[in-house]
């Protein structure tokens, strides 16, 4: 069908030609070669070669470029690597119409890469027949692979640590504020954790085990002393002060926290700060799939070759994404190395979950042969998230764009926006003696005026599968040809009452209590 589609014109018109040619000769031989041939003929070939050549479309990248099938032919998404950015309300045909499509691509053209799966495993039940078994899944709340965001693999110095705390911080749902002193604290006294762990402790180095030492230990300790009521002094963060200061590097990043120590009262409120956000991640699966580690997040390495499956359940996002999150960061930076794997980042429901500098990644991604696909329902989840400006640079920086239905009035005007203006005639009509017996037409004014070519409420009445499609300047209408999906049941290895969840669950806060009492 491709083939008859691409050469059938090409074949007719070439047939039109030599038609025309014969003919010519058929009824005027005796100025056929004289004046026909040498002045119409030759000059019409040579001007159609010239204008040929220069309108003659650029090859086909097999790699990077991506053809389907519409109602209008055969189209082509040029150069994946620049980005994707794909909008559409629920209903739209996202999965099923540009989604699809461009995972059977990256598929037959064994891209690795790292996928965000939002509605619960929907979308990796699609790519489990696509990747078969190169598909690794990571999933918090039906536990199956097992990964440590803090392994040596992935962390390698300070500025490493802190990257990973600010995604995790970010996610938690704190609000960022320059003048937010406790958050701040919270933040440093976090990332000193981290780093005294990874130096001096590194076989318990994982995020359960730091938030277990955070959350469920007691830090006080006697001070040998007596209070001025006779009784025992008590300094309520004794051991975590110790334990902060016994590593000088440690201290660096704790100074903030340690400066404060002075006041009780200052320090409860740092650490509420940091269990209040900490807590909502403190559950038995958690802990079960970031305390192991039997994956590698380095996917386009050759000697690893995968493609890693994130997925998170919607009526539990509150709970999950900020784990998600932190997972994505930490595989997208190991992803940053040159002369790897072609690989991609595709990103269902991409404004839930917040990503550092995730305006700039499109953009960095490309020089290293990554394609990032974003994915979200409206613009109102991506102004949420990153605010207008910020979120105006990540769609700026995705330069192939699809927009489907929309059910938010300010997103359809946004689509409008992206599309050339076109000069529209109006006609108005100016009567005598209107809405009487005797009315009369007095003139007629016919004036022009610039409209969009496809205006705002035309997107809220596309039908599934039907999107603007907009790539290189050019932007057009178009329906996707349904395709036949095949789908796989996702095979969880562990039930979700295990009992390995609760008494990994307790055993890691034994470990970290062992810790404590070195100090």
């Amino acid at each position: 069908t491709f083939l008859l589609i691409r050469f059938k014109p090409r074949v007719l018109y070439a047939f039109i030609l030599l038609l025309v040619i014969f003919l010519l000769y058929y009824f005027y031989p005796q100025f056929y070669f004289s004046k026909i041939l040498p002045y119409v003929i030759a000059p019409s070939i040579l001007i159609g070669l010239l204008i040929g050549l220069l309108t003659y479309p650029e090859p086909f990248d097999e790699m990077w470029d991506v053809k389907f099938l519409t109602n209008k032919g055969t189209k082509i998404i040029r150069n994946i690597k620049r980005g994707v950015v794909i909008f559409g309300a629920a209903g739209s045909g996202k999965t099923e119409s540009p989604i699809y499509v461009l995972l059977k691509h990256l598929a037959s053209k064994l891209f690795t890469g790292v996928i965000m799966d939002y509605k619960d495993g929907e979308l990796t039940e699609i790519c489990l027949p696509l990747f078969k078994d190169r598909l690794k899944i990571i999933s918090i709340h039906k536990p199956y692979n097992r990964i440590n965001i803090f392994s040596r693999k992935y962390i390698k110095c300070e500025k490493d640590i802190n990257e990973v705390v600010n995604v995790l911080i970010k996610n938690l749902g704190a609000k960022k504020d320059s003048n937010d002193f406790f958050q701040e604290n919270a933040t440093a006294l976090l990332t000193a954790v981290v780093l005294k762990f990874y130096l001096d402790h590194n076989e318990y180095c994982t995020l359960p085990h730091i938030i277990s030492f955070l959350l469920a230990v007691d830090f006080s300790e006697s001070t040998g002393e007596k209070d001025y009521l006779g009784k025992e002094a008590i300094e309520t963060f004794g051991k975590l002060k110790k334990f902060l200061n016994s590593n000088q590097r440690v201290r660096m990043q704790a100074a903030p926290f340690i400066m404060g120590l002075a006041s009780e009262r200052q320090t409860a409120a740092v650490l509420s700060t940091l269990a209040n956000a900490l807590r909502k991640i403190s559950f038995a699966e958690a802990f079960w799939t970031l305390s192991g580690d039997t994956l590698d997040l380095d996917v386009n390495n050759p000697s690893n070759d995968s493609v890693i499956s994130i997925i998170n359940e919607p009526k539990n996002d509150l709970f999950l994404t900020p784990i998600i999150a932190t997972i994505i960061h930490t595989a997208t930076k190991q992803m940053m190395v040159r002369d790897r794997k072609p690989s991609f980042i595709l990103l269902d429901e991409a404004p839930t979950i917040k990503l550092q500098n995730m305006a700039k990644i499109p953009a960095t991604m490309r020089s290293f042969g990554v394609a990032v696909i974003y994915c979200a329902q409206d613009i109102s989840q991506g102004l949420v998230s990153y605010g207008k400006d910020r979120f105006k640079e990540i769609i700026a920086n995705l330069s192939t764009q699809f927009f489907g239905k929309a059910n938010d009035t300010d997103t359809a005007r946004f689509y409008e926006g992206y599309f050339e203006k076109i000069e529209k005639k109006q006609k108005s009509i100016s009567k005598k003696g209107a809405g009487s017996l005797f009315e009369t037409t007095s003139g007629t004014t016919i004036s022009t005026r610039e409209v969009s070519k496809v205006r705002a409420n035309e997107f809220t009445k596309l039908k599934a599968g039907q999107f603007a499609f907009l790539s290189d300047g050019k932007n057009e209408m178009i329906k996707f040809n349904r395709l036949p999906i095949e789908k796989e049941l996702i095979n969880y290895p562990l039930n979700s009452n295990d009992s390995r969840f609760l008494e990994n669950y307790d055993k890691i806060i034994r470990e970290v209590k062992s810790i404590v009492k070195q100090y």
